[in-house]
């Protein structure tokens, strides 16, 4: 009879962790090199605004976070955004956060989202924040992203 309970105790205690444990196969398939095939990021500097198209030049590298789920860089030296993952959508954790673009100046995003597809091939990327240029008065807000496949 204490064996039972013991076993029983140990199958509960297990579903319990499981259950607020992120989905270590959807965190997997983030995992890699992705790049635009299509996207822009829309930039108003006081009503100015500017357009930056997205392409396969753009390269997204998500690894294993340490603290998080996901760390990414990408191909304009921004470093060590970290996701949080939750049903298939990698969201930015903790909020905001900033990086520099070097040549151009600081990013801080406030809201970025990768949802990845059902059949894992694509992931479709969206951000928010600011971005203020190196000898800028003021930051410049932005909004854009677009779909990420890997190249």
């Amino acid at each position: 009879m204490l064996n039972r309970l013991t076993t029983i105790l140990s199958l509960a205690g297990a579903a319990a962790l499981a259950a607020g444990c992120t989905d270590s196969t959807a965190t997997e398939d983030f995992v890699g090199d992705w790049a635009y095939s299509a996207g822009e990021f829309r930039v108003d500097c006081g009503g100015q605004e500017m357009l930056f198209p997205l392409d396969t030049t753009l390269i997204e590298t998500l690894a294993l976070g340490e603290s998080t789920d996901l760390a990414k860089s990408d191909s304009m030296g921004c470093l060590g955004i970290t996701f949080d993952i939750a049903d298939r959508v990698a969201s930015l954790s903790p909020a905001p956060q900033s990086c520099v673009l070097p040549g151009m100046g600081t990013s801080t995003a406030d809201h970025y989202t990768l949802t990845l597809s059902s059949d894992g091939k694509t992931l479709t990327a969206a951000s928010s924040g600011t971005l203020l240029f190196t000898g800028a008065p003021a930051a410049c807000t932005f909004t854009g992203g677009g779909t990420l496949t890997r190249p």
